[in-house]
């Protein structure tokens, strides 16, 4: 059996965890005094004795353990970090974040249990995190064969520009064999090789160095980018220099 699932989002806020599979209504789980409930649209289920995120877990698990042969065109796990940009501080040392580093554990475990020989086929894989070590725990059970883009999302809601440390992304399969990566999380401007590869790139870059800059525009015309995004300081400076590329 095959469930056939060709749109997977797994979301959450500090109280509750949703599961929205293709154009269905999202299921959101919730707690409540003797266990949990799920409703989804008009439809509710109470389930006593048992914690809403172990409800949400065996659903999880039932679906990625019977999708096994059709292709998700786009997995996103968007675990946004609540809140204004005081938040960050409080949540650093907060239980919210042993939450999402619980679900990227239960996650890990679940893609695990599947069939070694037979990787989750995903086209686009979208993970909201400031973690490098989150994002492998989900993407090196991707079929290499399958992915395309890779999008590594701010989990501040553009409130807070955290960076993320871009070191053994690049030596996975799953990346050599990508066509798009967006990265909205500030990378370090020194290493940009590994993204002259790709068909379109979109990254942000807080701390410039020039040097680094310039030796990526020289190299980039000797391959196959289309097109080249770049968010931060100096910006301005980066489109310009891409503008006499002509990157095509």
């Amino acid at each position: 059996m095959d469930l056939g699932i060709h749109f997977l989002e797994i979301s959450a806020d500090k109280d509750s965890q949703t599961l929205k599979i293709n154009n269905s209504e999202p299921i959101l789980y919730e707690r409540f005094s003797y266990g949990s409930y799920w409703y989804s649209g008009s439809k509710s289920h109470t389930i006593f004795g048992k914690p809403p995120f172990l409800a949400f877990s065996e659903d999880l698990e039932y679906l990625i353990q019977n999708q096994k042969t059709s292709i998700i065109q786009i997995l996103k796990i968007d675990w946004k970090a609540p809140g204004t940009k005081e938040t960050p501080l409080k949540y650093e040392f907060s239980e919210w974040k042993k939450s999402i580093n619980r679900f990227f554990d239960e996650f890990e475990r679940i893609l695990k249990s599947r069939d070694p020989q037979k990787l989750l086929k995903v086209r686009e894989l979208q993970i909201c995190t400031s973690d490098e070590e989150q994002v492998l725990k989900i993407l090196k059970f991707v079929d290499p064969n399958f992915l395309k883009t890779l999008k590594i999302l701010n989990p501040w809601n553009l409130e807070l520009q955290k960076s993320i440390k871009i070191e053994e992304i690049p030596k996975t399969e799953q990346w050599k064999n990508l066509e798009d990566v967006d990265i909205r999380l500030s990378i370090d401007s020194k290493n940009l090789d590994p993204f002259l590869g790709f068909l379109n790139v979109t990254i942000v870059m807080e701390k410039w160095d020039f040097e680094g800059c310039e030796q990526f525009l020289e190299e980039i015309t000797f391959f196959r980018i289309r097109e080249f995004k770049c968010f931060g300081l100096l910006v301005f400076w980066m489109i310009f220099q891409l503008a006499n590329h002509q990157i095509s």
